[in-house]
């Protein structure tokens, strides 16, 4: 997202409160950390400065070394949003085989800080939104867990929203996490006939989102 926004320009490297200066670069603070891990029940949520969209979906097919693969959007296309960020845990270091109740400590943790994720959402009176596979690509969170804690959570508080997109890629190699997305979401709406055929189209056109799934 970073590539194709100006989310970059939301960091301000002067701001000993948000970053600190290494040699090997620039690092979040420990409290900066703490923040987006949902540690004190929100996330980051800046709705006085909506980002900006400039570029378009990732193009693989372009062979030059100077292009980063996303062409310019034309000026109408361009868009304005409000920028959710937050960290899932990484599982990187975890193994193939962990045990039960770790396992089970690492998806209420998760379950936490999508939770913060919600409740960040519906105290800033924001009731249209786009989420993730949350967790699932690099940290290697598994997509069919992630999916049933954001559907348990979301339709507890279905009355605080309006629609809610999960925008998913799945790139034709690496796991799958539409799929999983997309089957614990069947009956979301009791529309699955529409839903799941689209969705279907979605996934073969390597398209970025799911169909809405719209909570009312």
């Amino acid at each position: 997202m970073f590539r194709r926004t100006d989310c970059h320009f939301s960091i301000d490297r002067s701001d000993k409160d948000v970053v600190k200066i290494k040699s090997s670069g620039v690092e979040y603070t420990s409290a900066m950390t703490n923040f987006l891990n949902g540690a004190e029940g929100k996330v980051y949520l800046d709705t006085a400065s909506p980002r900006v969209c400039i570029r378009g979906p990732e193009d693989i097919t372009t062979n030059d070394e100077c292009d980063i693969g996303y062409e310019l959007l034309p000026e109408e296309s361009v868009f304005p949003f409000m920028e959710l960020r937050a960290a899932a845990v990484d599982r990187r270091r975890c193994g193939q085989f962990i045990s039960k109740k770790f396992n089970r400590k690492i998806l209420d943790d998760m379950r936490r800080r999508i939770i913060a994720q919600l409740v960040t959402l519906i105290d800033a009176g924001v009731r249209h939104v786009i989420l993730s596979a949350f967790g699932c690509g690099a940290f290697r969170n598994p997509a069919n867990n992630v999916a049933v804690i954001y559907r348990e959570e979301i339709e507890k508080r279905a009355t605080h929203f309006d629609v809610v997109v999960f925008a998913i890629f799945h790139a034709g190699y690496g796991p799958d996490n539409f799929t999983p997305f997309q089957k614990v979401f069947l009956g979301f709406n009791g529309d699955d006939g529409v839903q799941s055929s689209f969705a279907a189209h979605m996934r073969d056109s390597a398209h970025f989102s799911t169909p809405p799934r719209q909570v009312r």
